[in-house]
């Protein structure tokens, strides 16, 4: 029943007390990925065509200012009709292509005929207006990401990390607040509690909250890229690590005033943020943040998301926090040492003051029986001497091998030099004859394979082939170990650490120092130039 007959189904259920006050009617089920995945593909493989031949139709005039963005204002026009009609999930995936299409080439117009900066806001301006005027959720959350990345543009558009970017986010981020502010009003106005307006507040309030999810997801993604690489997808991206901000920068500044002004807002409203924990939790992550803006701001974010109700963007704020946190680690103008200090007293004092709120809390459960406490006490002690013992033998026998194998050296193959995911360190790879590197292709992971090996007068170990089971070496030849790593077969190590700073030293590298046993185990003990000299001993 539509609503112009009268009151719905659920309506009248309400009203007559079958169902509780606020019942909402269930979410349709959503489609599978693997759907969804196709008829996106369809879609798009379907407005290529029209594309093309809008592309065709108008030519150059497309570069120019007017025909741009009259083209893309129709391109919307259409894609929001559809939108509005769409029965089926292929209809709105087409929609979604040409409503970008149609973004995008009224983006370009409007920075035709404005300069770059007014251009990008006013575009901004545009995705929002649409998306609030569009019905699928997920169609406003993309737009509100897409006004975010067009706002960003517009109030930085020659921000890289840590040269001012943070004071496009704060900006993003302050918006958002605004957002969430208006949102609030709109719910919670005069005459709020009229049936009618009611629902249209929320409607319009629904409507918003999508674009805002959208608008905060693709600031955080701006907040945690813009501090460089991070965990282990560092070597993956691009942009160069962050320099570290002085307490003193503009980028902190601006950061850590945002996060005290949300404060401000949120301690009278929310006693949770009085808690003893909280406040030691907020006071480490402000010392950070005089060194890491980005933590700073994606703390401000994430407060005001749990405030309001909205806990997965919160999850998502942490998240973006720890990856500035990780992305600290690559920060190249300071020492690692330095890092890892500052790092570890922040959670040692965290871990500390945390350990005695515990001790002053409610009371503990009791202690279990002696016997039970017995058992549990042997078997850590017997853990402990265990790998006491597994350790120690293996120390015993490394050493063992370095006082009586054979010293050889063999041939490096270049390398990549370092990787600051484990710190500095030159990676190895060695060099072997082409039968020898053919056969090695065809042994799975988990073989162990040992390689002949002829020395020559100097003690330098060329590896020639594989060794069949059971073979024993000829006079001037040895049987090496071979191992899996780095994508290929080394000789006991893929890598050698050393101390930070010290990579120069290192370059001269030429041969690696082994001592081999009778069985064919080696052990990497150094490396050396091209006259077998020495360069150094490992930092760990």
């Amino acid at each position: 029943m539509s609503r112009a007959d009268g009151p719905s189904l659920l309506e009248q259920a309400v009203r007559q007390g079958l169902l509780p006050e606020g019942a909402a009617a269930p979410a349709p089920p959503g489609h599978p990925w693997p759907v969804v995945l196709l008829s996106f593909a369809g879609a798009l493989m379907a407005a290529l065509p029209l594309a093309g031949f809008v592309f065709l139709l108008f030519g150059e005039a497309l570069m120019r200012g007017g025909t741009a963005l009259g083209v893309g204002a129709l391109l919307l026009a259409g894609a929001a009709l559809l939108l509005h009609r769409a029965r089926a999930l292929f209809v709105e995936h087409l929609a979604l292509v040409l409503l970008l299409l149609g973004l995008g080439l009224a983006a370009w117009g409007l920075a035709q005929w404005l300069p770059q900066r007014p251009g990008l806001l006013f575009a901004c301006t545009l995705a929002i207006a649409v998306a609030l005027a569009l019905p699928p959720a997920w169609v406003r959350t993309l737009l509100g990401a897409c006004a975010a990345l067009l706002a960003h543009q517009g109030l930085d558009p020659g921000s890289t990390a840590g040269s001012g970017g943070r004071i496009a986010e704060a900006a993003l981020l302050l918006a958002w607040a605004a957002g969430v502010g208006l949102q609030q009003a709109v719910l919670l106005g005069p005459d709020a509690r009229h049936p009618g307006l009611q629902r249209r507040r929320l409607r319009a309030a629904a409507r918003l909250d999508a674009v805002l999810a959208g608008w905060l997801l693709a600031t955080l993604a701006a907040i945690a890229l813009g501090s460089g690489h991070a965990m282990l997808v560092g070597a993956s991206l691009p942009a160069p690590g962050l320099r570290p901000a002085g307490p003193g920068s503009a980028d902190a500044i601006v950061a850590l005033v945002l996060l005290t002004g949300t404060l401000a807002a949120l301690l009278p409203r929310w006693p949770l943020l009085r808690a003893p924990a909280a406040v030691l939790l907020v006071a480490v992550v402000a010392a950070l943040g005089l060194f890491m803006p980005g933590l700073a701001l994606a703390a401000a974010a994430g407060l005001l998301a749990a405030r309001t109700h909205r806990p997965g963007q919160a999850a998502c704020a942490a998240l973006a926090g720890a990856w500035v946190i990780g992305s600290f680690y690559y920060s190249l103008d300071w020492p690692l040492a330095v890092k890892a200090l500052l790092l570890a007293a922040a959670g040692a004092l965290l871990g500390a003051v945390l350990w005695l709120l515990r001790e002053r809390g409610p009371a503990r459960p009791r202690a279990p029986a002696p016997r039970v406490a017995g058992r549990r006490t042997a078997a850590v002690v017997l853990g402990v001497l265990a790998t006491l013992l597994v350790v120690n033998v293996g120390i015993l026998q490394k050493e063992t091998l370095i006082a009586e194998g054979r010293p050889v050296w063999i041939e490096l193959a270049p390398a990549d030099p370092r990787s600051l995911m484990q710190g500095d360190y030159m990676a190895l790879a060695y060099r072997l004859e082409p039968a020898l590197a053919q056969a090695l292709q065809q042994l799975p992971p988990t073989a162990r394979p040992r390689a002949v090996a002829r020395v020559d007068a100097r003690g330098v170990a060329r590896l020639e082939r594989l060794a069949q089971p059971g073979e024993a070496p000829a006079a001037g030849e040895l049987l090496v170990a071979l191992k899996p790593g780095r994508g290929g077969w080394v000789v006991a190590a893929d890598a050698w650490f050393f101390a930070e700073g010290e990579a120069a030293r290192f370059e001269p590298a030429r041969y690696g120092e082994f001592r081999l046993g009778a069985d064919g185990e080696a052990l990497l003990v150094g490396l050396a130039d091209a006259g077998l000299r020495r360069l150094g001993s490992p930092a760990r």
